[in-house]
């Protein structure tokens, strides 16, 4: 009990003589140092997927380990590390051919280019993926 009361005593002596501000200044420092800053890659896929045209080709995201399992109603589950998500199952055959490893162009994910455009925006927005 007294080595607690000395090291107790050896800290209040330590710390009365340290400027609050001297203080906040080196934590706000160790912070900065301990974090990262906010990711801007989000914000550069929104972007990319709304400036989408049908002329343009998309990848697969690296490392997504991505199934595709039947849902109800015509539908498709794709499930990956980014998430879980829906599409229409007459797409499924592009998205097949992406999380493959292929180069997708927009304009075959579906014969309708706005169906085509809203799944490609999709498929970005969601992280499974990006523009080539």
């Amino acid at each position: 009990a007294a080595d607690v009361e000395v090291v107790r005593s050896a800290l209040a002596d330590a710390l009365a003589g340290v400027r609050p501000a001297t203080l906040a200044t080196g934590l706000q420092a160790k912070a900065r140092a301990a974090q990262r800053p906010a990711s801007l890659a989000p914000l550069v896929q929104l972007e990319a997927a709304d400036a989408l045209d049908t002329a343009d080709t998309l990848v697969a995201r690296p490392h997504l380990h991505a199934t595709l399992e039947p849902a109800e109603d015509g539908r498709t589950t794709v499930r990956s590390r980014a998430g879980r998500f829906t599409v229409p199952d007459a797409v499924r055959p592009a998205l097949e051919r992406l999380l493959a490893g292929e180069p997708v162009g927009v304009a075959a994910i579906s014969g309708d280019v706005a169906e085509a455009l809203a799944q490609a925006r999709r498929w970005m927005v969601e992280g499974v993926a990006q523009r080539r």
